[in-house]
């Protein structure tokens, strides 16, 4: 029964595509990660709602990894990548 189950997941799965983004921000966060594989908050200016725009594009089913760099200066920073 369990490789039933396991195997509806898996077709749900592959048949599931993310929608695309509607707002022009989520649109530009996404477009940068496609082209160059990932971004963080250097590449914004400031102010820009980064962390809530890649909340957006997870929403909207992009599969969308967190992980946290350390900067030369000791910051930390969440760099964000498609998975």
């Amino acid at each position: 029964m369990a490789s039933d189950v396991t195997g509806t997941i898996g077709t749900l799965w592959e048949q599931f595509e993310p929608k695309a983004p509607t707002g022009r921000q989520a649109s530009e966060v996404l477009d940068r990660i496609c082209n160059y594989g990932r971004t963080d908050i250097r590449d914004w200016p400031p102010g820009f709602r980064l962390a809530a725009r890649i909340s957006d594009l997870r929403a909207l089913g992009w599969p969308i990894t967190t992980r946290t760099i350390t900067l030369p200066g000791g910051a930390r920073v969440a760099e964000y990548r498609l998975s």
